[in-house]
């Protein structure tokens, strides 16, 4: 009984170790998909930062071409385009195409920064699931060593292999402590009985 009790504690150490690895292995998934996650984010985001650099560009180019179509206007009726009201819609067009392209470069700056933070969180999330990994197979095998050295004391305060309630035979009432068929006890001897009997008794 004692060596089936010390293999049922070895079985459940295995069995609790591999759940360790198990868990291990399952954080580590949520860490890398995680990241992947995140890299997909990023590159929705890198996308967003492209198409504000985009407008910005074409904010650029609408503001040159107002002020060409002014210039020649103002050339056409010999006006001063820096004057008047010329000048007015010149300083106008200046003005609204500065704001367009201001919101556009702050719109790329947004998308950068976010970029960044997707990558950052994703990191660290990512960190903690691995360190939580670790832990869990740490705690495991710490747990299946303390199982088996309970079970190897428990197995030594029973007697060991020759203990009383070992399969592997040795003492106790039903291996040593039985008096064999026509044996002696100790401490008796034979002592002859009238009618030719032999009774133990006393020495």
């Amino acid at each position: 009984m004692a060596e089936l009790a010390v293999a049922a504690s070895l079985l459940q150490a295995y069995g609790t170790i591999q759940q360790g690895r198990a868990t291990d292995a399952m954080y580590k998934a949520q860490a890398d998909q995680t990241l992947v996650q995140a890299r997909s984010q990023v590159l929705q985001s890198r996308q967003q930062e492209l198409a504000h650099r985009e407008d910005g560009i074409k904010v650029l180019e609408q503001m040159k071409r107002n002020a060409a179509t002014i210039n020649a206007r103002a050339a056409a009726g010999s006006l001063d385009p820096f004057s008047g009201s010329i000048g007015n819609l010149m300083t106008v067009n200046l003005d609204q195409g500065f704001q367009d392209f201001t919101m556009t470069r702050d719109n790329r700056f947004i998308a950068q920064q976010n970029q960044i933070i997707i990558q950052k969180s994703a990191e660290h999330q990512a960190a903690q699931f691995r360190m939580a990994g670790k832990a869990a197979k740490r705690g495991a095998m710490f747990s299946a060593m303390t199982s088996v050295a309970m079970a190897g004391a428990t197995y030594g305060m029973m007697g060991g292999p020759g203990g009383e309630y070992s399969l592997l035979g040795g003492g106790g009432a039903s291996a040593g402590g039985a008096t064999a068929a026509g044996s002696i006890p100790a401490g008796y001897s034979r002592t002859p009985y009238s009618g030719g009997n032999i009774i133990w008794g006393p020495s």
